[in-house]
């Protein structure tokens, strides 16, 4: 069991690969037929068989100890690090820390995770247009929680965007917005540039509203039933793209897109055209019958 990469550290080789059954056993995990080690700066991680394969994917991570830190303040760095890593992924509803156990100069850790998707992958599930501020709002919520619990202000080791339908028993399923964040454990094989919370929320809504113009064309339905749903999907494009147009402006914070997303609504329907009219012509009537009266 190996990884592609030809440039597998020498902890990977020497204390990983060579120990990968016993590093298995030991915490009751299975690897996934196809799966191989993937090395980063400070960490590697395997993807193992999952117990509820459509909800929650699962994968063990093997922290080894630098050869310059002492063992009595590895294991406290470590524990700390996975710590704040189950806080996260419980708070946000996106999975938690199954088991964690020392083995000798490594950490091992199993992990489950919400089963998502990357939202642009074609022909994926998307929100419908009016769930997308919610969405948004949730987004907001959950990267301020990340970056108080892991500490990462600069958002140097998120990854891609993950889109999740949460069930929640008898009621509606919940839709989620998510961000990779294992790396914030396991590393980077390269450094990585910070960005500002803003900017990526910015980005984010303009991503969504660009998805959401191309995702939800409709094809089905009567003229006037694919027209009421192009102006609900026109509408939610335009007030998103003006929000993320407004958050450039000096000052603007994540509080208020935050506030701002929870005044977006759907727009007024135009209804139909007959009642309108009919109410025309009604009073067109009364109108000539008091002209003929009066006079």
């Amino acid at each position: 069991m190996y990884s592609d990469d030809a440039d597998i550290p020498a902890w990977g080789r020497d204390l990983v690969l060579p120990r990968t059954s016993r590093l298995l056993e030991a915490l009751g995990e299975r690897a996934l037929p196809d799966a191989d080690w993937v090395f980063h700066s400070h960490g590697a991680t395997l993807a193992v068989e999952s117990p509820h394969p459509n909800i929650f994917d699962r994968l063990v991570l093997v922290l080894p100890r630098p050869t310059d830190r002492p063992a009595e303040e590895f294991r406290p760095w470590v524990e700390g690090r996975l710590g704040r890593l189950d806080k996260y992924l419980q708070r946000t509803n996106l999975g938690r820390v199954v088991r964690q156990l020392p083995a000798e100069s490594l950490y091992v850790a199993s992990v489950a995770r919400r089963v998502g998707h990357d939202p642009s992958r074609p022909m994926a599930y998307f929100p419908p247009p009016e769930e997308l501020p919610g969405l948004l709002r949730g987004f907001i919520r959950d990267l301020e929680v990340y970056t108080k619990v892991m500490g990462d202000t600069g958002l140097r080791y998120v990854g891609g965007l993950r889109l999740f339908i949460v069930p929640r028993g008898a009621r509606t399923p919940e839709w989620k917005l998510g961000l990779e964040i294992l790396d914030t454990v396991v590393g980077r094989r390269e450094d990585t540039s910070s960005i500002a919370p803003l900017t990526l929320v910015r980005a984010v809504i303009r991503e969504m509203a660009g998805l959401l113009e191309v995702r939800n064309l409709v094809h089905e339905g009567s003229r006037t039933e694919r027209r009421s749903r192009a102006d609900v999907v026109a509408h939610f494009c335009t007030e998103l793209n003006a929000l993320a147009d407004r958050s450039e402006q000096p000052g603007f914070m994540l509080a208020h897109v935050h506030k701002q997303l929870d005044e977006i609504r759907p727009p007024k329907s135009r209804g139909p055209l007959w009642p309108w009219l009919l109410g025309t012509g009604t009073l067109l009537g009364i109108g000539s019958g008091l002209w003929l009266l009066l006079n």
